[in-house]
């Protein structure tokens, strides 16, 4: 988004520009794409935020950076892992909502996440459950929807507000779902 790519070679990783020429470097062994003028590294097994400019913006080590078919920061909130619980932070490193969940399923969209704290469930920006989840869900979501399997492999989408979307009635592969249909 900003003409800066990540490379990773042999355990190493750079920044480089359009041209390939390497922009930023540091001791990084992995690190995200640059979004809204930050990026994630990891540095000796942790993880931190920098600018654009290479500059430590967040050091406070997470232990992990929760991913969603690439994604990293939605809607202004990171799923991080600290003292072995996931939460959210803002990019500032604010945590917004207390690292509480075994894990963090979907980042957030339209207002809301997919976690596990006794069971899986959508939660707001508050951290407060909204609806439960009956079966398990996948780690991305289509459209907003939730793709969910039950117990006995039975696919099916799922809504935060709407509930079940799509019934479980479905197998051997991930429903299709674009504009509506």
């Amino acid at each position: 988004l900003n003409g800066l790519t990540c490379i990773t070679e042999k355990g190493a990783s750079r920044y480089v520009d359009r041209k390939g020429n390497t922009v930023l470097s540091g001791n990084w062994t992995n690190g995200t794409e640059f979004i809204d003028g930050i990026a994630a590294v990891k540095e000796g097994g942790v993880w931190n935020f920098i600018n654009e400019r290479g500059q430590l913006t967040v050091a406070n080590c997470y232990e992990e950076i929760c991913f969603d078919n690439g994604e990293w920061l939605s809607e202004g909130l990171i799923g991080v892992k600290m003292n072995k619980k996931y939460g959210f932070v803002d990019t500032s490193g604010r945590e917004i909502i207390p690292a509480q969940y075994s894990y963090i399923c979907s980042p957030f969209v339209n207002g809301t996440a997919v976690v596990d704290k006794i069971q899986d469930c959508f939660i707001n920006r508050a951290g407060e459950t909204i609806s439960k989840i009956k079966g398990e869900p996948y780690l991305y979501r289509i459209e907003g929807l939730l793709p969910i399997i039950t117990s006995k492999g039975r696919l099916g989408l799922i809504s935060p507000d709407k509930g079940m979307v799509l019934p479980t009635e479905y197998d051997n592969h991930l429903p299709l779902y674009s504009e509506g249909l």
